[in-house]
Formats: C-alpha cells, structure tokens, sequence
C-alpha cells in the first residue's frame, strides 16, 4: 500500500510550540487525543504548508495568527514553521529527488517564505508543484473537521469544482490561470507598448521629418559644394580674363601716351628749335624783310621819282627845244603849257585805263614840268650854252639815276624773294607750330585720356579686387557653412594648374552670368544656413535612439500580440480539454459514487448530476476565491453538479432528509468515490466519522481498508473503529502550559506484545 506523506515537522505552529515531527509510515494513521488538545492543528498545518491563503479555512483572521501565542507559562513564538516530507522515489512530483520537502514559514509581520528541499521559491512554485501529485490546500483530500458534511451542502457550483479537483483539473486550471494572468500582462504590456508607441510615433515622424531636412541639408550642401567649386572654376576664368583684359589696356594705354609723347617730343628733338620760338624767329625775320622790301621799295620809288623828274626835265627840255625849233614864235612857256596839257591828257587816259603808274608817273612829269616852268622867267635870259650845260647835267643826273634805281630794283627784287622766303618760312612755322600744338593737345588728350583710363582702370582692379575679396568671403562662408576647410584652398591662384589639368580648355563666363550663378549660390547658402540650424547629430542621435525604441516596441506589440494570440488559443485549447476531461470525469465519480452508496447502505443509488446554473444563482452560489485561489475555466463555470441519492426503505427529495449518520457515510461515500477516481497521494479526514453508530462506523471502517489500498488515510478521530483499522496512532495532548505533544503508537507491535 502507498505511503507518501512520510513526516509533518511543525514548530511554533498554534498549539505546536515546540519542533514536533510527525512520521507518517503506515497506510492508515489514525491521530487521537481529546477535544482542545490540538489534534485538528494537524490537518491545519497539512493546509498551511501546501500553500492555504483562506485565513478562515485556517481558522485565523491573520496570517500571524497561526503562530503560537503563548500561555501563562511560556512566551509566544516569533514565528510559525511547517514542513512536509513527501515521497518522491515513483517521480509524482517534477523534481528529480526521491524525497520533496515543502516548508512554509510566517513572522510576526505578516512576512511569509516557502521553500521546496530548501530552496525559497514563491507560492506559485509550491502549487504547480503540488498540481503534479493532485494535491491542493483546499482541495477534498483535506477533509477538516465538519466539513464532510458541508459537502453535501455545498452549491452546485462549490461542488462542481471539488469534482474538478478530484479529477486532477487543477492542474488544468493553474496553467489556465496562469495563461490568463499571463494574458492580463501581456494586454497590459500590449497596452502600455501601445501607449508608448503612440506617445513616441509622433516624436519619430518629426524626428523624420527634421532627418529629412538634414538629408535635405546634406543634399543642399553637395549641391552647394558642386556649385561653389564650378562658380570657383568660372570665377577663376573670369578673373584671369579679367586681369588680363586690365593689364593689356594699361600696356596699351601706356603705348598710346608713349606716342603722343615721342610726337611731342620729336619737335625739340635732336637740337631742333622750338615751334613757338621758330614762329617767332620767322616772324621777327617775316618783318625784316618786310621793312627792307619797303624801304627798297621807297628808294626804288624815290629814285624812280627822280628819275621821272629828271627824264621830265629833260624831256620838257628836249620838247621845248624841238618846239622852239620848229616854232621859233612861240614862247617857252605856252610850249610847256601845251606839252603839260598834252601829259595832263594821256596820264587822265592812264587812270581811265587803270595804269595808275604811268598817270603817276605823267603827273609827276607833269609837276616838275610846272616847277620848271614857275621858275623859268618870261624871257629867256639864259643863252643856249647855259642850257647845254644844264641839259647834260640832267642827263648824267638821269644816268646816275637810272643806275641807281636799276641797282635799287635788283635790290628789290631780292627783297621781294627774302620777303617770299620770309612768308614762306613763316607760314611753315605757322604751320609746324600748328602741328606742334596739335601734337601737344593730342598728347594732353592721351595724357588725359591715359589718365582717366588709368582711373578707369583703377576703379576696374579695384572692383575686381573687392569681387575677389567678396569671393573669399564667400569661400569662408561656405567652407564653414560646409564644415570643409578644403574649400578654402580653392585659390584664385590655382587657376592654371586647373587649367592645365582641364587640358587648356576654361569656362570663362561674364560677369551678368556670374552674378546670376552667385545669386543662386547664395539661395542656396540661405536656405542651407536655415536648415544647418537643426542640430543634425543630436537629431540622428535622438531619432535613431527613439526609432529603436520605437523598433523595438512595435516588435513588443507584435510579440505580445501573438503571445495573446498563442494565450487566448492555449486558454480555449484547456478549456476544450477540461470540458472534455470534466464530461468524461463526472460519469465515472457518479458511478463510483453510486457503487460507494451500494456498498455502505446495501441498497439504494447515488448519482452525480450536471446542471446549468443560473448566472445569478452562480454568482451567489460562487465560491469565494482567495488570495492564491486558481480561478475556473469559462467553459465550465456556469455548470453545477447537485447529489441525488435513494436509500432503501425511505422516500429520499433531498439531502437534508438524511440523519446524521447517513449524512456522514453519504458525505464519506462522496470523499472516497472522488478518490477513486484520480487518487490523491494521501487523504486527511478529520472527524468525519463523529456521527456513525457502531453498525455504520464498521461500515465506514470497511470504506477506509477499501480506499487505503490506492491512498495514504490519515484520519483524525475518537471513533475505535476507526482506530482498529490503523495501524500507526498519534495520541494528542496538551499539557498545563498550552502546548500540544505526541504520543505515537504501532498498534501492531502494541497487540503483538
């Protein structure tokens, strides 16, 4: 026969102050002693240390109150200590031990350990372990005192669950109510995971949307970096041009004074005199000349004068002559008057024909020709000798005259060529002079010009020079902006090595282009200091923690949604099996039950039956669940299980028509048919059989030989013949100072001796 509970150490347990072991080493062990003595303790403490949260099974409103608290002659315990030793040689329980030991321990504050072969575990631990050997705190194998008959008061929901119990569902419920807690965390996890991924999902879409700017940025700043470089290499080519262009205008310009200059200078070059004092030695010497040729001129014209004054005279003479020769009865004067009147005509012919030098000439023959005649008396004083001699003195006069005036007009002559050459000369000084001032006012003009350009010019280099300044300002801009100090060295002066390296060709733009290209450059700058305001490391940073965390959590959420899924398939995969597994259990308790009624009242029949409870009856009629408790499974809740029974020789409606000791064997064939089914490792039955006569305590007796063969019995009574069929007894009693002891006894070893 199997013994499985083989020892209950009890210490400062109620009654049980002192460390008290009890060996269980027989089928059937019947403890005894008087009332008060602590016997029910026993059960009690079986209770407890399986794991017991009901205060009220343990007779207790606390959890200290089971721990012993003293007597007049011994202090209270600190503490309360069960431990149970069971068999584990066929491996009942899933531990790889031969002996599990199971302890409970509770203080004063309430604080409670349990233990398994030493080991703290939780109280968890200590009922899926006891599930395994269909043991419960609560459950019919610990029948305490009165509670035998309480069964067969119990409702229809209580009773349903202890046939559940007996059945070995517990096991069933436990990892059901386990699976449900389980379900409960996972929809809290689901939930709170949810919550968080909504709190974090915005966050991240932000965070996204600000990378997207940052990648935007990154996008802008190659781009910006591309086109810096390709405005650098443009720029380059325009500079270059540029200064080219200004370099050559200033060669040219300073050619083009050169030469305004050399023409100047060419002027008073060479010892040549200056066009201004050459002017005015042509001048001076212009009016030389003209001075000599009028005073030649006079002497030519006084000489002519008197030689016609002369010629005159003779002429006047040699006509007188004539005419007087020819007619001697005219007077000297009205010959002269006739011939002045004769001149007188032709010289007024001269003027009418434009001769003006020869009516000159007639008038002044004319003149001397009166002179002569005013100073010519009347008569004719003089003699003709006298005449003669006159008359050659005239004509040598007039000879020397002639000769004069001939050497007077060569001279004339000579002057009119100097003055000639004078005027000539002096038009040429005009001339070169001109020249010379235009040469001068065109080298001014180049000079100015020159000038001007050269300013022109200045202003040119100096704009170049601030577009190159603004330039590297910009270089540095962007190089910062970029964070890339190699952009710095994209020098002006790199210019023809990049040439070169381009293969000679250059993009040389002008300068509307470049403004164009760095209007764009600076947009973009604009907009990329705009978006190089977001702290792109801190927001990578932060976006990658929080999309991990949001990675991670939609990867909770999908595992706690598929753990419930697993949860809810598993929990209706046990309900499908305890549905099962109950339809098919509460046949064969019915029929043990039945066959146990047969057995102890002869006659008669006992069933089990199934019922549908009411949802209000159920929840009235619910047990009440304590901390620890295993909830039921919904696919059995509502049913109940009521007790019919008929005894031979009595019209049976209901329970409560039964007698006491009918009650009691009814209540004990219920015990053992559920026994019979799924037998518990041991069964603990206290006082149950109080109420037998004699004839039915035989009867219960015969019961207890019949149900040890497949469990251990440990029963707690005062009946003998229950005594009679054990074989090891435990005599309770409680000594003046309030604390129970044993007495152990082996009936067999008692009678043999």
């Amino acid at each position: 026969m199997p013994v499985t509970l083989t020892k209950l150490t009890l210490e400062g347990f109620k009654s049980f102050a002192e460390p008290t072991d009890i060996v269980f080493d027989a089928p059937i062990v019947a403890i005894v002693g008087p009332n008060g003595s602590g016997k029910s303790n026993i059960a009690e403490a079986l209770r407890f240390a399986l794991g017991e949260q009901s205060m009220r099974a343990l007779r207790g409103g606390r959890g200290e109150d089971v721990i012993f608290n003293g007597a007049p002659a011994r202090a209270r315990a600190n503490r309360a200590r069960v431990e149970v030793t069971l068999d584990n040689t066929k491996r009942i329980f899933p531990l790889d031990a031969d002996e599990v030991r199971i302890a409970r321990t509770v203080v004063r504050d309430g604080q409670q350990t349990y233990e398994i072969n030493g080991s703290k575990v939780r109280l968890r631990d200590v009922q899926e372990l006891i599930a395994h050997g269909n043991l419960g705190p609560s459950t019919y194998h610990i029948i305490s005192q009165g509670e035998a008959d309480r069964l067969l008061a119990l409702s229809p929901v209580e009773l349903r669950c202890a046939v559940e119990d007996a059945l070995g569902l517990r096991l069933y419920h436990t990892r059901r109510a386990q699976a449900l807690v389980k379900m409960a965390d996972s929809r809290e996890t689901l939930r709170e995971a949810q919550g968080r991924r909504a709190e974090l999902a915005p966050r991240v879409a932000a965070l996204e949307r600000q990378l997207a700017k940052v990648r935007k940025g990154q996008e802008l700043a190659q781009a910006l970096a591309e086109a810096w470089r390709e405005y650098v290499r443009r720029f380059r080519g325009f500079f270059q041009a540029k200064r080219s262009q200004i370099e050559e205008a200033r060669v040219r310009l300073a050619a083009e004074l050169e030469v305004a200059r050399e023409q100047s200078a060419s002027y008073v070059r060479d010892g040549a005199p200056d066009p201004a004092t050459a002017l005015e030695d042509a001048r001076e010497q212009l009016r030389r000349a003209r001075e000599a040729y009028r005073s030649v001129e006079q002497e030519v014209r006084q000489l002519g004068e008197r030689l016609a004054r002369a010629k005159g005279a003779r002429d006047a003479w040699e006509h007188m002559r004539s005419a007087h020769a020819k007619e001697g009865n005219i007077s000297l004067p009205q010959r002269i008057l006739r011939d002045l009147l004769a001149a007188l005509t032709q010289a007024r012919s001269f003027l009418a024909s434009g001769n003006h030098d020869k009516a000159a000439e007639l008038l002044r023959s004319v003149e001397a020709a009166v002179s002569s005649l005013l100073s010519t008396p009347n008569e004719e004083e003089n003699n003709d000798a006298q005449a003669t001699r006159d008359l050659r003195r005239l004509e040598e006069e007039i000879h020397l005259l002639e000769e004069e005036l001939t050497s007077s007009q060569t001279r004339l002559e000579g002057a009119r060529e100097e003055l000639a050459r004078s005027e000539e000369s002096y038009e040429a000084a005009q001339a070169a002079l001109r020249e010379y001032e235009k040469a001068t006012h065109q080298a001014r003009e180049a000079q100015t010009a020159y000038t001007f350009s050269l300013q022109a010019l200045q202003e040119q280099e100096k704009t170049l020079e601030e577009a190159r300044a603004l330039f590297e300002e910009d270089a540095r801009e962007v190089a910062a902006l970029l964070r890339d100090p190699s952009l710095l060295e994209c020098s002006l002066e790199e210019h023809q090595h990049d040439k070169a390296a381009q293969g000679g060709e250059e993009a040389v733009w002008d300068e509307a282009s470049l403004s164009r290209y760095r209007r764009d450059i600076e947009r973009m700058k604009l907009r990329l200091e705009d978006l190089s305001r977001i702290p792109a490391q801190d927001i990578e940073r932060e976006y990658e923690e929080l999309s991990d965390r949001l990675e991670r959590l939609t990867r909770d959420i999908s595992d706690s949604q598929t753990a419930l899924a697993n949860l809810e398939a598993m929990v209706r995969e046990i309900d499908t099996d305890l549905s099962e597994r109950f339809a098919a259990g509460i046949e064969k308790v019915s029929r043990a039950f039945d066959e146990m009624v047969r057995t102890i009242f002869g006659q008669g029949s006992g069933s089990l039956e199934v019922i549908v409870a009411q949802r209000d009856n159920a929840s009235e009629d619910a047990p009440e669940e304590d901390e620890g408790a295993t909830p039921r499974s919904a696919a059995t809740a509502r049913l109940g299980v009521v007790i019919r029974v008929t005894l031979p020789k009595k019209r049976i409606t209901s329970l409560g028509m039964l007698s006491g000791g009918e009650r009691s064997l009814t209540a004990a064939a219920l015990v053992f048919a559920l026994s019979s089914i799924n037998p518990p490792p041991f069964l603990v039955l206290d006082e149950t059989d109080a109420a037998l006569d004699e004839a039915n305590s035989q009867r219960y007796g015969a019961l207890l030989e019949r149900v040890a063969t497949s469990t251990q019995l440990i029963v707690i009574t005062h009946n003998r013949e229950t005594m009679r069929h054990a074989e090891r007894l435990y005599g309770v009693a409680m000594g003046p100072d309030g604390v129970s002891r044993l007495l152990s006894v082996r009936l067999q070893e008692a009678a043999a001796s």
